[in-house]
């Protein structure tokens, strides 16, 4: 499965995005720092093509 993490390289993202990597997920970490700007939409369609879950841990 194909997940997208929104705000993947936070505190708490950091271990979702590793937890779902360890079942066998396919994990996108989205962040500003992977190209992903979830306030201004910049790379947010990329992360999203072909996921099958969106889990947002951003702190915004």
């Amino acid at each position: 499965m194909r997940i997208v993490v929104a705000g993947g390289t936070g505190l708490i993202g950091l271990k979702v995005v590793e937890s779902l990597q360890l079942l066998g997920h396919d994990v996108v970490p989205a962040a500003p720092g992977t190209g992903v700007d979830t306030i201004s939409g910049r790379g947010v369609a990329d992360a999203l093509k072909g996921a099958d879950v969106v889990v947002d841990v951003t702190n915004k």
